[in-house]
């Protein structure tokens, strides 16, 4: 297995993702599903898919998509989650942000498909895809395409219950996850602070005002940061130490480079 933070390649990502599978389950027949969606969210990224405009984001990109779901998928590990949630749960990574693509039809009244202009929307527009993605696909229950859903919120800022409501412990961690995958990845990314003045972009497009520039924003982001750092405390349950059990101390690897990252910024 790879101990990089910060996988971006498509083929790296598919290699570490299975390692990961088959280090941790016997069975690995419902791995496809996962290649399948990874394949999908490719084509869907890259603007193969003929129904779809690609991806026009220049921070909510491909990339940040592949380090959540290997960031979702080492602690899922970590934790010890049945087969069946650890496929879930890189599937929920897989699809969490492609609210941010627009589709070429029903999106054809929207003045641009740039992402950006579906900021405020993208995580129900995510749950949406996700529902009907995984109906037709795999023929998913309604059971498992609301859990993957329930992981989905998770990633929205908005949401503040901590993640103790659903059917089963491993149902819970699940969604405290992907919502501390999504953040620590990118924090952690190598580039993060290059890529800041895009996320920028992203906000102009979408009509988020908190911050008047580029550089404000950038001045803004380590106070971000300790938010980020009470949510991860709070509403996402401390599910971050299960990182030390994908690999000794795998937690303070993630929290070394984000801090460094921040530092970059002070």
């Amino acid at each position: 297995m790879n101990n990089q933070l910060s996988i971006t390649n498509i083929f790296d990502a598919k290699k570490e993702i299975i390692d990961l599978y088959k280090s941790n389950y016997s069975d690995n027949t419902r791995s496809t599903e996962i290649l399948i969606t990874l394949a999908d969210i490719y084509e869907l990224h890259s603007g193969k898919n003929v129904n779809y405009g690609g991806c026009k984001c220049g921070f909510h990109d491909l990339e940040h998509t592949l380090e959540t779901t290997i960031t979702t998928a080492r602690l899922l590990t970590g934790y010890g989650v049945s087969e069946d949630i650890f496929t879930q749960g890189c599937i929920a990574g897989l699809l969490h942000d492609v609210g941010y693509i627009g589709h070429k039809i029903i999106d054809s009244d929207i003045e641009t498909l740039n992402g950006g202009i579906f900021t405020k929307t993208h995580v129900e527009r995510s749950k949406k895809f996700a529902k009907d993605y995984l109906k037709d696909k795999f023929e998913y229950t309604a059971d498992k395409i609301e859990f993957i859903q329930n992981m989905i919120d998770y990633t929205d800022l908005s949401i503040t219950t901590p993640c103790t409501n659903f059917k089963t412990d491993e149902q819970n961690f699940a969604c405290c996850a992907l919502g501390t995958a999504d953040l620590m990845s990118q924090v952690a990314a190598p580039n993060y602070t290059e890529k800041l003045s895009k996320l920028y972009d992203e906000f102009i497009e979408g009509d988020i005002t908190d911050y008047s520039s580029a550089e404000d924003l950038m001045n803004k982001t380590p106070g971000f940061y300790k938010f980020i750092k009470h949510r991860l405390d709070t509403t996402l349950g401390k599910a971050y130490y299960y990182l030390d059990d994908w690999q000794h101390e795998g937690s303070k690897l993630y929290f070394d480079a984000m801090e460094k990252n921040i530092a970059k910024l002070i």
